[in-house]
């Protein structure tokens, strides 16, 4: 199947587990942690797909301890490479071209939304892959002063970087018959948002 690469993380792949378990960045992952898998609500041998899951830090953390049936999915083969001897199935594929044919009990989508500049493509792609009735948590960056100093951060180094708000996040979910559940802050820079697939969706 055909995927496009971020060059940005493809580059960084082979030293960002590492780094991301360093200092200030892996205190603001362990308290993002604390706050999605609160939103998860997991229970054990449910399916959860982790979209754009780069090195594996939810995917692995998740299985651990949840016990969730974890796929991984993301355009980068070196980041994916992370996850080799995990246990944990892994499709490489952008979000928006995964193939539809598996539903899962949860989606997760953590720290990849503000990388995609089409994201109406990956709530279609949700609401085809998640199961009626089941859940979508994403984490996404704050639109305040500090979101923006993430967005220059990494458009300084090349990427492309989107900010949103929670209520556009909202709005472009409903669309697709998800519904708000719950949001919560995380970090003084990122919140998750929490939402349920309407049991009536096909």
């Amino acid at each position: 199947m055909e995927h496009t690469v971020n060059p940005y993380f493809e580059a960084r792949a082979k030293n960002y587990a590492k780094q991301s378990g360093r200092g200030l960045w892996n205190r603001f992952r362990q308290m993002e942690y604390s706050v999605v898998s609160d939103l998860l609500s997991g229970k054990a041998e449910e399916s959860l797909v982790d979209l754009g899951c780069g090195a594996g830090y939810y995917a692995t953390q998740l299985k651990k301890d949840f016990g969730f049936n974890v796929v991984g999915v993301d355009s980068s083969p070196s980041m994916l490479r992370h996850l080799d001897n995990s246990g944990i199935r892994t499709i490489l594929s952008t979000i928006e071209s995964m193939p539809a044919a598996e539903k899962f009990d949860v989606a997760l989508i953590a720290g990849v939304l503000e990388f995609i500049a089409r994201p109406d493509l990956v709530f279609k792609k949700c609401a085809e892959i998640v199961k009626p009735g089941g859940r979508l948590v994403l984490l996404v960056p704050d639109d305040g002063v500090l979101g923006s100093l993430y967005r220059r951060f990494h458009e300084f180094q090349d990427c492309p970087t989107y900010l949103r708000s929670r209520e556009q996040y909202v709005a472009m979910a409903k669309l697709k018959g998800f519904t708000l559940v719950k949001n919560r802050n995380c970090t003084p820079i990122s919140q998750a948002i929490a939402f349920q697939l309407s049991s009536a969706s096909v």
